[in-house]
């Protein structure tokens, strides 16, 4: 078993203020796909709410660090289809002063382990801006493959960006564990 830095938890209700900070962060919003929105902390603040009471398809996460127990960083499994067994993996947010650390792919394992292990799914989708080369690199490492690229897709940051929609299939985690395993 691997020994993890962070761990995930579920968002709870105090989460909302790191939630807003990283909502309207420049820097963080220039690396997802999201739109920009001017987030009030109130509306951050009902949303965490919401996500706590009224989220059936959905799973949001705090991570944490194991040491301190902090808060640095969030993510999900969005539109679990339990029928036939698939999911979307939302963004992996981790706070700038971590950043450099690497801690985004610790939490990676866990939310692949989560879905494949414990929500026993078949397949895993994402996508990301073309421009977005970490992104990319960080999910070619996993193993995901590109299915397909959706052209002018997301207008920001003053100009259309086409996306890539990747997937990971449950056969393909468990080669990538069957690999780290040796």
């Amino acid at each position: 078993m691997k020994n993890y830095r962070t761990y995930l938890r579920a968002i709870e209700p105090g989460d909302w203020s790191l939630l807003n900070k990283w909502h309207v962060d420049e820097e963080v919003y220039q690396t997802t796909m999201a739109n920009k929105f001017f987030i009030s902390p109130e509306r951050d603040k009902t949303w965490a709410n919401n996500l706590m009471i009224n989220n059936s398809d959905s799973i949001f996460w705090a991570i944490c660090l194991c040491d301190t127990n902090e808060m640095i960083g969030c993510t999900s499994l969005v539109n679990i289809d339990q029928l036939n067994k698939k999911a979307y993996i939302g963004g992996i947010t981790i706070d700038q002063q971590f950043q450099d650390l690497k801690l985004g792919f610790d939490s990676f394992d866990q939310v692949l382990d989560y879905a494949f292990n414990e929500l026993v799914l078949n397949k895993l989708s994402s996508g990301y801006l073309v421009s977005q080369m970490k992104t990319a690199h960080g999910l070619r490492k996993y193993g995901f493959k590109e299915e397909f690229r959706l052209r002018e897709e997301i207008y920001k940051l003053g100009k259309y960006h086409d996306v890539i929609v990747v997937s990971f299939l449950s056969s393909d985690f468990k080669d990538k564990m069957s690999f780290t395993k040796e």
